[in-house]
């Protein structure tokens, strides 16, 4: 296909990036500046915006440093400022809480927003402070990062434990508060009492195949099919760490999109890249992901080497078509299978 060809066709396809912590980026500039940043002025932003991504799910995380006294007031800051940084973008971002928002966001050509939390310790012992961030906008909910909270264990917790009381009492608030639940970052355990306990669609926002690679942020295949059994959204990221003990590649990364269409289908797969090394200072903080035999830092929080932004996303468009994806399956790949869900999924 041509460049322009290739272009074009990127361009008319509806692509969803499933994870990316634009209010991590957010909060950081604004530490550092004093005031909210302009979301489309950062290179983020601007990077979303060439790269033609039409929908970002984009979660507030807490730094760990901040746990656990300092994480309500550090989540309630991450909204705020969001709130601020895409009003001073309005004519290319909006937030988005509702199935018609998100359609009248794509009807203006602005990139739509879906806020959410990456772990509930901001909730502190209460399932019932779910409320609060819902109302602030929150429809996607991770239980926890990787560590264990009063509520979930994470990715690299014993596999023994899973949810907790308060944990079970929070996604009955979940349910009926109508989020989804995003089961990235749990450990085994926990995912299976999540979906023994939830009624609604999950969705993995940003975990790869474990059957490939093994390590505790991937999952497996039972998993994978349970969460499409459900209805939802199996979200593959480009982070290396998650695809080789080495910086990974393109190949790499099709690997595991061709092993989860193969499982459930392109309905249920989709991409939530991930993109990190715009925030500065994780790599200490996250030095948990590596496996024990890896040099400190080559591996943490590195994409694969062909894609460093969303603006390179077209690379990806092409190497789907390459690999003998029509491109009715690219655009569900790229974005159609999320777009989908969130319909449905949202109020």
């Amino acid at each position: 296909m041509e460049s322009e060809d290739l272009l074009a066709f990127h361009r008319d396809l509806c692509l969803v990036d499933g994870h990316c912590d634009i209010p991590l980026m957010v909060n950081r500039l604004t530490d550092a500046g004093g005031s909210a940043p302009a979301l489309h002025e950062t290179a983020l932003g601007r990077a979303i915006r060439a790269g033609a991504v039409d929908v970002v799910v984009s979660p507030s995380y807490v730094e760990l440093e901040y746990l656990p006294e300092g994480s309500l007031r550090r989540a309630l800051q991450s909204f705020v400022r969001m709130e601020r940084s895409v009003a001073q973008s309005a004519e290319h971002f909006a937030v988005v809480r509702t199935a018609r928002e998100l359609g009248a966001a794509l009807g203006a050509g602005k990139t739509a927003l879906v806020l959410g939390l990456e772990g509930c310790a901001p909730l502190g012992y209460d399932p019932e402070m779910l409320e609060v961030f819902v109302r602030l906008g929150a429809r996607l909910i991770g239980f926890t990062w990787n560590e264990r909270n009063p509520f979930a264990s994470g990715a690299k917790q014993p596999d023994g434990e899973g949810l907790t009381p308060l944990g079970r009492a929070l996604v009955r608030t979940g349910d009926r508060l109508g989020v989804v639940f995003d089961v990235s970052h749990l450990n085994e355990r926990t995912f299976w009492d999540v979906l023994e306990t939830s009624t609604r669609p999950v969705v993995a926002s940003h975990s790869n195949c474990r059957a490939l690679f093994n390590h505790a942020r991937n999952i497996t295949d039972e998993q994978i099919k349970a969460i499409a059994a459900r209805g939802g959204v199996i979200s593959l990221m480009i982070q290396s760490f998650v695809l080789s003990p080495a910086i990974a590649g393109l190949d790499d990364f099709l690997r595991h999109v061709s092993h989860a269409v193969e499982l459930v289908g392109v309905d249920h797969v989709g991409f939530g890249y991930d993109f990190i090394e715009f925030v500065s200072g994780l790599d200490l903080m996250k030095m948990d992901y590596l496996p024990p035999d890896r040099p400190p830092g080559e591996n943490a929080h590195k994409v694969i080497r062909e894609i460093r932004t969303h603006a390179e996303l077209p690379v990806l468009t092409e190497a789907l078509l390459r690999r003998g994806y029509s491109r009715s399956d690219v655009g569900r790949l790229m974005g159609g299978s999320w777009l989908d869900f969130l319909t449905r999924a949202l109020p």
